[in-house]
């Protein structure tokens, strides 16, 4: 969830800032007074663009499975190891671990021997 804040965050302060410059475009040189209101557009959603794209795939290591959480409600289904695809990124995943564990311990006891 904290990417797409992010991703938000970029993109309005982008936007703000080629809104500025479109506004004293007048102020650049010629050549730059295209260019660079251009690739601050590209960058203010290229950039989001980005991280959205990428916060979709999802990798869960050997011998863990993912909960997909969501404001939460758990899936019943979980994810299986590997490289999984999950299309709402607004889900949280929860990587929890499957395989046996060993557990001693040492118990004391009491006894009339």
């Amino acid at each position: 969830m904290g990417k797409l804040v992010f991703a938000a965050i970029v993109f309005v302060v982008g936007y703000a800032l080629y809104v500025t410059v479109q506004r004293q475009r007048r102020l650049l040189p010629a050549t730059l007074a295209e260019i660079v209101p251009r690739a601050i557009l590209a960058v203010a959603i290229g950039i989001p663009a980005l991280i959205v794209l990428f916060s979709i795939f999802r990798i869960i290591p050997a011998g863990q499975v993912g909960v997909k959480v969501l404001f939460g409600e758990v899936e019943p289904v979980p994810l299986r190891e590997g490289l999984n695809v999950v299309w709402n990124p607004l889900y949280d995943i929860v990587i929890m671990d499957t395989r046996v564990q060993k557990h001693t311990t040492r118990y004391d006891a009491a006894s009339k021997d």
